[in-house]
């Protein structure tokens, strides 16, 4: 809607990016897809801050624009880890790396709890943009299996758009994240 974005701009707030919600319903679980000289891999507990900086660097908004990027959100925690066991949720990072220097160029993070929906998020380097993103999102729906309920990815609008739709996501809608300094 240009007319509410101009409305919102000129009321003082700035644009941070536009993101497109995706929805998977629970299906089937993709091939592996390797990429030549990466690995793909857990993250380690220990690796949390060049993981954070990678998220820095690459998406300073955050994941979801209600929950802006703070890095208590990615140090493990006894009390995080304590919340997610009696909660039931589950968060797992998995990095693409190069090899040889353990260079991270991609990451998927999975979200799982109770909610309508489990949640993908995916970052990749710009240098390696539309080559990891089906081997990251493979990865991460390999790992969820077979779901009752759906999986939902808000990524970058106008990014990863053939993977998404190769693995049976659909496009719901697209929204314009913007912020104001009070």
């Amino acid at each position: 809607n240009t007319a509410a974005h101009r409305l919102y701009e000129a009321l003082g707030f700035q644009s941070l990016g536009a993101h497109t919600a995706w929805e998977r319903p629970t299906g089937f679980r993709p091939q592996p897809a390797a990429q030549p000289g990466i690995e793909i891999r857990p993250a380690r507990a220990a690796e949390w801050e060049e993981v954070f900086g990678f998220v820095s660097r690459y998406r300073p908004e955050g994941f979801g624009w209600l929950k802006p990027l703070r890095s208590d959100d990615w140090r493990p925690s006894l009390s995080r880890a304590l919340n997610n066991f009696f909660s039931g949720a589950r968060e797992e990072h998995w990095l693409a790396a190069e090899p040889v220097n353990n260079q991270i160029v991609g990451l998927a993070k999975i979200d799982t709890g109770f909610s309508p929906s489990d949640q993908i998020y995916i970052l990749i380097h710009p240098d390696w943009a539309s080559r990891l993103e089906r081997p990251l999102l493979a990865t991460a729906l390999r790992r969820l299996g077979n779901r009752l309920w759906g999986i939902r990815i808000d990524h970058p609008a106008g990014e990863a758009e053939t993977a998404l739709q190769d693995l049976g996501f659909r496009r719901l809608q697209t929204l314009v994240w913007m912020k104001k300094q009070l």
